[in-house]
């Protein structure tokens, strides 16, 4: 059985026909457009065990495919990624003509190669092609009422403008995999809004922890993490946890997103501390998801508290 991953890409590097590369087990492919630009980059796998893979569909009343369930092992999901990273920062150095893959989007495709590995599929329900949007990628409908309605109150939350914003970049680096980034704009978002205009790490942390406010984002945050039938985030969390000798508790979640901030704004190849560099991002994951939970709601409950004193006045 085979598998392949593909990203299309941002790209104004130029092939004259398909490129292939074969290494183990593992076939690289890049794929041009009409125009012979670089315009999806592909990796074919082989699958020994296919329980690795679930892609299957339910069927409604009237026989037609309902939903579409499509999920990746992931140890082999993290094996793929990291290796499209490598492709993207290689060919991306050192000129700019390969810009970026387009990570909101996986096309796949299961390759049965024996008729019994067809009839296996079969049994399963299989969906041997599709597309697949990240879980993190929800699409959400604009109406015009809620279009008009942010138009008219963009002013009175001028206050924390900065605040959305940042959330918006650390939100569009996270689902670009970019988790570091990610949680470098998350963190602003919390120092700004609670750790009273300091910038030196034990100062900041003094703040958080006096913070009730804050106390209670952080419990509401762990609260959703512990709860959460997946539990990736919290045994990630965990393990960041267990390095610092710290509970999965108010306390100990601040010290990790303070050390951590500090931990991952630094780097050195000597170094046995795990730092963050342009191809680890996947390790981070959890603590961007943490980071960015907490500055979610406190950007909601300061809108919430603005809208309250606007209708007082």
């Amino acid at each position: 059985m085979k598998f392949s991953y593909e990203f299309k890409v941002d790209s104004n590097m130029l092939i004259e026909d398909e490129l292939t590369y074969q290494e183990n087990d593992k076939t690289f492919v890049l794929i041009p457009n009409e125009k012979k630009l670089i315009a999806s980059i592909k990796i074919i796998t082989k699958i020994k065990d296919l329980s690795l893979i679930q892609s299957n569909y339910t069927l409604t009343s009237d026989n037609k495919v309902g939903s579409i369930l499509f999920k990746l092992d992931e140890g082999l999901a993290g094996e793929l990624l990291s290796e499209f990273q490598i492709i993207e920062a290689m060919l991306g150095f050192y000129q700019a003509s390969f810009r970026q893959i387009f990570w909101d989007t996986i096309i796949y495709e299961i390759i049965p190669e024996s008729e019994e590995e067809k009839l296996e599929l079969k049994k399963g329900l299989t969906v041997l092609k599709g597309d697949w949007k990240r879980a993190y990628e929800d699409g959400t409908i604009l109406t015009k009422d809620v279009f008009i309605e942010n138009m008219k109150s963009r002013h009175k939350f001028e206050s924390i403008l900065i605040s959305r914003a940042f959330y918006h970049e650390g939100l569009y680096q996270f689902n670009k995999l970019k988790y570091i980034y990610a949680f470098y704009n998350f963190y602003f978002i919390i120092e700004d809004l609670y750790g009273g205009g300091n910038s030196k790490n034990d100062l900041v942390k003094k703040s958080l922890k006096e913070s009730q406010e804050f106390r209670s984002y952080v419990q509401w945050a762990i609260d959703n993490i512990i709860n959460d039938s997946d539990k990736k985030h919290f045994n990630n969390i965990s393990q960041f946890l267990k390095t610092y000798s710290k509970n999965f508790d108010v306390d100990g979640i601040i010290h990790l997103i303070i050390n951590m901030r500090g931990q991952l704004h630094h780097y050195s190849g000597t170094s046995k501390i795990l730092h963050g560099t342009p191809l680890n991002h996947a390790k981070f994951e959890s603590l961007a998801y943490l980071a960015l939970q907490i500055s979610l709601i406190g950007i909601c409950n300061k809108m919430m508290l603005i809208n309250t004193q606007s209708k007082v006045l």
